[in-house]
Parts: C-alpha cells; structure tokens; sequence
C-alpha cells in the first residue's frame, strides 16, 4: 500500500488539479481586466490573490485604482487607509505626508481615528514604563505586548521587551514572557532554528533556575520548558516540602532512536519498546524522555510534557530518601502522577493541582468494572515495595498508576464536608444541581497533613523488606489518627475516596465548560475561609475550563491580593476591567476602578483605564459623524481601528462594524494554508524517504502512509484563523484517495479537537461523516488516544473530488453544502463549545489527502496588518 500512495503523489499533482497562476501573474492579469474597462472581473482577480496573501500593498493598490474606475470614492477610502494602516505599523510609512495628502483629497475627516489613536498609545506606553518600574511585571508584559502588536518590527520595542522579560524572570512571569515571545517569531526564523539543532548531537541547551536542559525538538519547546519546568518545580517543593538547593539535568529528544541511544549510554540498556516515554536516574540526577508524537501513533506533544513533569518530580522523592530507602510504590509513583495534571495555558501560565485527566478516566473505566476494580489494599500493599532486594515482583503494572494517582489527589484534595462526597455533581437526567454550584465556606483540608507525615515517614524509614507495612501506616495516619466519625474504619475511608473520586470524574467529563461555574462557586468559598493559595489555584483551573471569563479574572485578584501578591492582583483586575467595560457592564467595571484606587492600581487608572474611556468616547463620536457623512463606510473602519488598538470590541463601536451596517462587509476570506515548497515536511527511514506534507500551487498534499511515520494534524499557518468562534464560513475542495481525510475542529492549544469532518467513500459513493472526537485511556501507557463517536453523515454521486462549504451561526448551528447540492443542517453535537477553537487537517493512516482552495471567512473584520 505505501508503494502505491508514494508513486500516486505526482499523479495526484499533475493530473487531479489544474495548476493557478502565481500572485504576481494573477495581479497582471487583473490589471489588464481593468485596463480594458472590465472592472467587475480585475476586482474577481485581485481578490482571489489577496485571498492568498491579504496582506498584499499592492492589491491594496490595485482594488483602490478598480474603486476609481468604478467612480466609488467610498472604496477607494476604504483601501488607501487599508494601506496606510499596514504601511504604518510595519513600519512602512516612509512619505507619510505625501499619501496623507492623496486620501484627504478624497474627504478631509479621513483621519479623525489616528488623531485619538495615537494619543491613547502614548498613554500605553506610559503605563508599560510605570508598571516595570514598580516590579508589576505580568501588568508591564500585557501593555508591551499590546504596544508590539501594534508596531510589528519595532526594535526600540523588541529590546524594551527583552530587557523587561530578563528583569521579570520566567519564574515571576509565569511563563507570560516565553509565550508572548514565541508568537511574535516568524515561522521562517523558527524554521531555521529547528533546522539548525535538529540533530540530538547540537541540541538547543538553556540553564535555568533548576535545570540544565538539553533538547533537539524545537526552539519554542525550549523555551517553553525552560519557563514551564521551573515553575513547576517551585510546586513539586511545596508538595515535597523541600527547602534545600538542587539541580537536575532534563535530556529531551525528538526521537525514540536518539532516546534508545542516550538509555544505553546512560543506562546500558534500551527502555522497554511499549509505555516508556522517559525515565528518571537518581544517580545522574537526570531526566531522559522524547517525543513519542514525532514517530508513534496516537500521542500528541501533550504525552511528552506528562512525562517530564512526572519524571522530574522523582528527584524529590530521591532526595527526601537519599537514596538508601524504598517508599511504598502508590506513594512515589502516585504523586509523580499527581504532577501529570499540571497544564501548560495558551498564555504560558501553568494550571497546577488539576486533575490529571487521563488518570482520571484511566481509574473510571477500570473501577467501574468488577473484573478490573482493585482495593486500596491490593495498591498500598504492592509487592513492589519490597523493592530489588525483597522477594516480590519489580513490575508495576500499568492499572496500578491511575490508582495510585488517584489515592494521592484524593488525600490532598478532600475537604471537610466535601461536596463532591457529600453532594450530588450530575443529576440522572444530566443537571448540575444548584446546591451543587452554591457557594459554601470552604472546609479544612482534612488529609493533607497526614500525606506529608506519611511522605517523611517512609523517606525516613522505608518499607524495609514489609510489604504490609505501607498498609498499617495508612490506617494509622489515615483513619486512626484523623478521628473522623463518619470514617470509623478502612472500609469507610475507601468508600469515601471512591465517592470523591466518581464525583471528580463526572465534573470533569460530564460538566463541561458549565464545571467552571462549579469551580468559581469554589474559589469564592476558599476567600470566605481566607484560604487564598487554594483559591488562587482554583480560579486558574477555572480559567483553564473556560477562557476569557470576567468572573474567573476578578476572583483571581481578589485570591492574589489575599495572598499578598499586589501586582498580579492589580494585572488581573485590570483583565477584568477589560472584559466588562466593553460589554457596558458599568457597575461591575465602577467596582474593579475603585478596587484599583484602593489596592495598587491608581497609576493605571491615570495612565490606561481613563485614556482608553476617553478615547472609545471620542472614537464613538467620530463614527457618528461619519455615519452622517457622504461615506458612512469610513465609520465602521474607524470603529475597527478602535476595536484592534485598543484590543477590545466595545458596544460603542461594535454597532458600527456590523456585517449588514453602515461600514458594509468588512470580512475577507482568507487562504487557511498558503505555505510554499520549503515547509515541507518527510519522514526518513534506512530504506525510503516518505513525503509526508506538500504545499504546492494547487494546494497541500497530506500523504500518511501506513506505519510510524503519522503528520498529526497540520493546523492553519494563518495566526488570524488560530482560534475560531461562532460564527464564521468556511470551503474548499478535498481530494481523498484511501480511508478518511479529517478536518477537525475546536483545538486547544494542546492539539486535542472536539469534532472531526471525514470525507472518504463507501462503496461507488463519497461519504461526508460528522464525528464528536472524544478521548480514551490506554491503560499501559497511561496516555490518553482519540476515537471517534459518529454522529451523522451524508452520502452523494462521487465526483473525484469533493467541494464543501461550512457555514455555523452564532448559536453553533451548522450547514453544510457538498458539490453545490441542497444545504443540510449538522447534527446537534456539533455546538458553540465544539466548534470553538483552532481547526486542522489530516489523513487515516494509508491515505493520500489534497487539500485545496481551503479558505476561512472568521466573525472578525478583517485587520490589514499581519
């Protein structure tokens, strides 16, 4: 099969799609149109290239000469500021004064919007400057980020901000600073760093506060994990409860051949070939893992940040030992478990004290089954505590890690009266129930200082050649000593801890995005009980479920300033005036000003919040009057350089850049893939070299042969189109030769999709499938996998080829067209939570996909700044 696919690829190139013409040849031929009067079909053209490429000044150019022909002075207004907004934030604007003049020929009001504009921006920078100075290093980043994205290229900036990540530290940033620097490099830059440290003999090397890291996968893995792992340690010291200084070297490779290599070295010996993605080496004071997603089926890069936040906790529990005693085997694997649930957010924050969610459902599915349920006895009890030297078995077997884990998040979670034990999460008919989301003064933490006498206990002593006695010393410090009188005996205790953790499951399964009102109702009980730390990393688990919550942002500086943690009490306040203010929620945003007055935050009252009122105000104004005037199209592009500055869609403005208004449609399709031939990627082996991504003129070719080498899902190039939400268009064509070509839908920044398109055949007929994507647990691996629920599906005369069309409304309603037939409405799993998100594209395995003419119309208008 792989012989036939491999020798179909420049068929597929040749003869299934007629090769377009480039940009520049595109542009010429809809100059001619234009020359020869034909100005409807040089304007078809030109919009097809900037399509492509939308950021074209010279298909700004041309559609404002198709707008004079046409005598349409509201066009060519519309598209000189186009240009004059690219112009100036690129820095391109070399002759300022001279392309000034042209448009004020056109209408003298053209540039009322820069005037306030570029009032407000000095104003920004003005709070950058005082908030850096003062130490308010998150507040600082959120401000130069914003001055960057408005002055792409800038190098006053850039070094500004190189000077204020370097003062911050990664470690009091929470890893803001990587993250934000990381989308500003160009895919170019980026590939040439990748390019250069590819190979494990010239890896990326980065010391930090803790670690020496050593890494061949990418530039931005490396800076992301040279933020992340510090911080992360920071929490493996307070569960460890660890003072001392230590320092460990994490090796991190690309491949599992380069991980093989590095075993024997090290060890002498290879790592098993099936559920070993890293290792931890005492002796070293080393960390060893790879990627398995670079060349295993089912795993995402996701797998890989696990294993190193479980392994690199092993260092702790190597030095609490010191090497001369064996812990029970729950106790040291569980809690480097425990340390699987910390998340990497998009903003390179890291959520910590979150459920490791493929333990989760790991536990669920074997627990809920009588022929694979284990005891706590059967864990704690493990003939595995007896170490190398006893008489028991060295292996672990897999179910055993999720068990183990979950014994561990249980005694460091429950609390007094806890509801997920004494409460009901998920009704029979699938209802949270009020009382469940009621808001209740937060109780002790019932277990958790008995985990830490047992953690020293057994570092002090170790089970020492007494399997059983891991058991006696649970019940000791577990039921005997904690005098609950609800829990009488061990039997009590484990049905109390499967209670907990059946709720937990079904919180995070069954829930969805409606948990993380569960979790702020949870937050606001911790601050009733004055327990700030726990509510702080509550409402960061609850920004994590549900993104962009004004809610979620106040009750995170409220958990800060508790915590006497002013400045990002202050930034997240300010994160929080950002959400209500726009949407005219005047009381809540009175009530974060004056809470700013009063705790830190009057600077940026001064120099942020007062400029951007005024600024919205005077902005709103100059819509108005350009509603009234003889191009009304000029108030909606005002509203839009409002809303893209200032970085929030305000109501005052929003009305002017309705898609059916005064400003006309101010979308733009736009090309979702638009690489050229030196982004593509193969995969090589001793006996072939397999093309495995092709973007050519006609389109990307996704070719995924049997066996290993799997691309993964290719997501869009394009940083406009990254994060999709309700409503917006989308088409294409699709050329599919094998099983399935998938087009997924609702990615988070760690690559898991909530839907999947497939567009394959069956029997004589083309097939369109609609799929809910949900995740399961190999048990072995500990790692989660995708599999697919259908629920829904089309059948129609095969074409070769199949054309689509994908319109979703701002409910989450679909439909969808197929080789320009009838439209049909798509199923109602397809919702606003699962189309929201990134989208990409791949194959099954054994399948060639050409994807072409792919191209995205977001609910945005669209910005002429790349």
């Amino acid at each position: 099969m792989l012989r036939t696919l491999l020798l179909l690829v420049p068929f597929l190139a040749s003869s299934l799609l007629a090769l377009v013409p480039s940009g520049e040849d595109q542009f010429e031929a809809a100059r001619a149109k234009l020359k020869a009067g034909e100005t409807e079909a040089a304007a078809e053209l030109a919009m097809a290239v900037l399509q492509q490429s939308p950021y074209d000044l010279d298909g700004y150019k041309l559609m404002a000469d198709i707008a004079e022909a046409n005598s349409d002075v509201a066009g060519q207004l519309r598209w000189m500021k186009w240009s004059w907004w690219n112009r100036k934030y690129t820095g391109q604007l070399n002759d300022s004064e001279a392309a000034a003049e042209s448009i004020a020929a056109l209408w003298t009001g053209w540039n009322q919007d820069e005037l306030i504009l570029e009032e407000w921006e000095s104003n920004l920078e003005a709070a950058a400057k005082k908030a850096s100075g003062k130490k308010f290093y998150r507040l600082a980043g959120h401000f130069m980020d914003r001055l960057m994205k408005l002055n792409v290229g800038d190098k006053k900036l850039e070094k500004s901000y190189e000077k204020l990540a370097d003062k911050a530290g990664q470690e009091l940033s929470g890893g803001a600073f990587a993250a934000a620097s990381i989308r500003r490099k160009s895919p170019q830059w980026l590939a040439k760093q990748n390019e250069k440290h590819q190979h494990w003999e010239s890896p990326f090397e980065r010391k930090t506060k803790h670690y020496n890291l050593n890494t061949n996968i990418s530039w931005e893995f490396a800076e992301t994990a040279a933020s992340a792992l510090d911080e992360v340690n920071e929490f493996y010291r307070s569960i460890y409860d660890y003072k001392k200084k230590a320092r460990a070297t994490i090796w991190c490779m690309r491949k599992r051949s380069d991980f093989d290599r590095m075993s024997m070295k090290l060890l002498s010996r290879p790592m098993p070939s099936r559920g070993v993605g890293g290792y931890w080496v005492a002796s070293l004071k080393s960390v060893v893992a790879y990627d398995r997603s670079y060349d295993e089926d089912g795993f995402t890069i996701d797998s890989l940040w696990k294993t190193l936040f479980h392994e690199a906790s092993h260092q702790f529990m190597s030095l609490l030992t010191k090497g001369r005693h064996i812990p029970p085997t729950w106790l040291n694997e569980g809690t480097s478990c425990y340390f699987e649930g910390c998340v990497i957010k998009a903003d390179g924050t890291i959520v910590k004290n979150n459920p490791a969610e493929h333990r989760l459902r790991s536990w669920y599915m074997l627990d809920t089954n009588p022929k694979t349920r284990k005891s706590l006895e059967q864990l704690i009890a493990h003939p595995r505590n007896l170490g190398a030297d006893g008489t028991g078995s060295l292996s672990y077997e897999g179910e055993y890690y999720s068990y183990g884990w979950s014994l561990v998040y249980f005694l460091l979670n429950y609390e007094e009266n806890d509801r997920r034990v004494y409460g009901t999460p998920i009704t029979p008919d699938g209802r949270v129930p009020d009382d469940y989301k009621a808001v209740k003064k937060a109780g002790r933490l019932v277990y958790r200082d008995a985990y830490q006498k047992y953690l020293m206990h057994f570092a002090k002593r170790g089970c020492k050649g007494d399997r059983y006695y891991a058991l006696e010393m649970a019940k000791k410090y577990f039921v005997e000593e904690i005098e609950d009188p609800d829990v009488t005996n061990w039997e009590a205790f484990e049905a109390r801890w499967r209670k907990f953790n059946t709720s937990l499951y079904q919180e995070q399964e069954e829930m969805g995005m409606e948990f993380a009102d569960v979790l702020q109702a949870r937050c606001r009980g911790y601050l009733q009980a004055d327990d700030f730390e726990r509510a702080r990393i509550t409402a960061e688990q609850a920004d994590n479920k549900r993104a962009g919550d004004a809610e979620t942002y106040r009750l995170l500086a409220m958990a800060n300033a508790g915590d006497d943690r002013e400045a990002d009490a202050v930034f997240w306040m300010v994160r929080h005036w950002e959400e209500v203010y726009p949407v005219g929620k005047e009381q809540e945003a009175k009530a974060a000003e004056d809470w700013l007055e009063k705790n830190g935050g009057k600077d940026y009252l001064k120099l942020y919040i007062e400029p951007t009122k005024l600024a919205i105000g005077e902005l709103a104004s100059a819509c108005a009057s350009a509603k009234e005037s003889d191009y009304p199209i000029m108030s909606g592009l005002f509203a839009l350089h409002g809303m893209e500055t200032l970085g929030m869609n305000h109501v005052g403005l929003e009305e002017y850049v309705a898609m059916d208004g005064v400003a006309g449609d101010l979308r733009m399709w736009q090309a979702a893939y638009n690489k050229d031939a030196s982004s593509n990627r193969k995969y090589i082996t001793p006996d072939l070299t397999t093309d495995l991504i092709s973007f050519q003129d006609d389109g990307m070719l996704i070719n995924n042969p049997q066996g290993p080498p799997r691309p993964g899902t290719e997501l869009t190039d394009v940083q406009a189109l990254r994060d999709l939400r309700p409503p917006f268009e989308m088409r294409g064509e699709v050329v599919v030769d094998g099983d399935w070509g998938e087009l997924y839908f609702g990615l988070d920044h760690r690559r898991k999709p909530k839907l999947a398109v497939l567009f394959g055949k069956y029997e004589d007929m083309d097939v369109t499938r609609f799929d809910r994507v949900k995740f399961r647990t190999d048990v072995d691996s500990g790692t989660a996998f995708m599999v697919h629920e259908q629920v829904g599906g089309y059948k129609f005369e095969s074409e070769g080829s199949t054309r689509f069309r994908l319109e979703v409304d701002a409910e989450g309603n679909g439909r969808f067209w197929v080789n320009d037939e009838d439209a049909f409405t798509l199923p109602e799993d397809f919702d606003v939570d699962g189309w929201t998100g990134s989208f990409g594209v791949s194959t099954d395995d054994g399948t060639l996909a050409l994807w072409k003419s792919f191209e995205v119309r977001p609910n945005r208008p669209f910005w002429p700044v790349p």
